[in-house]
């Protein structure tokens, strides 16, 4: 009689265990939602980001190498980097009439792909027609990088520089 009255008091706490594990709704999903409820909205084309055009933060940068205001080449390496950021931000504002162009024909053409279907195609002739457009000047960045690494290299220790090639990596890979 014991067995009979523990099996039947096993059985009921495992039922409603299980019921409370499901929603007590017998594990359908009734009513529910579907998870993209929002139209899929296209990601801007960020043109300065393509072409790798990068005004670095400066006390970011000079935390993440570990070079404080103590050291001897820290205004040194400051002035550095104030002569490339500003020579990046003068790029910027000559070319950003070019710039917010294709931005703005890219970014069309995302949104005719995303709502109509178009051809995946015509997206990517436009995209590599902004990269042969800004093919001057992305080699003109790319020179300026390697003249900023050449500058830097002198003023930093080995750990240093390692440290700021990883960085600049970084950034560049997040954009």
């Amino acid at each position: 009689m014991k067995k009979i009255v523990l099996f039947i008091a096993f059985i009921l706490l495992a039922s409603q265990h299980i019921e409370a594990q499901l929603g007590g709704r017998g594990g359908r999903n009734f009513n529910r939602q579907p998870a993209n409820s929002q139209p899929r909205q296209a990601p801007k084309f960020d043109v300065k980001k393509a072409i790798g055009l990068t005004v670095y933060e400066i006390d970011r940068v000079m935390k993440r190498i570990n070079m404080k205001e103590k050291d001897k080449n820290y205004k040194k390496v400051v002035t550095v980097f104030n002569r490339f950021n500003k020579e990046q931000r003068d790029l910027s504002r000559i070319n950003s009439f070019q710039f917010t162009q294709a931005e703005d024909k890219v970014n069309k053409l995302q949104e005719d792909v995303l709502k109509n279907g178009a051809d995946y195609t015509l997206l990517t002739g436009a995209y590599k027609e902004v990269g042969e457009k800004f093919k001057p000047l992305t080699e003109q960045i790319k020179e300026k990088e390697k003249t900023l690494d050449s500058d830097l290299k002198p003023l930093l220790s080995a750990k240093q520089f390692k440290k700021w090639v990883k960085l600049k990596a970084k950034i560049k890979k997040k954009g």
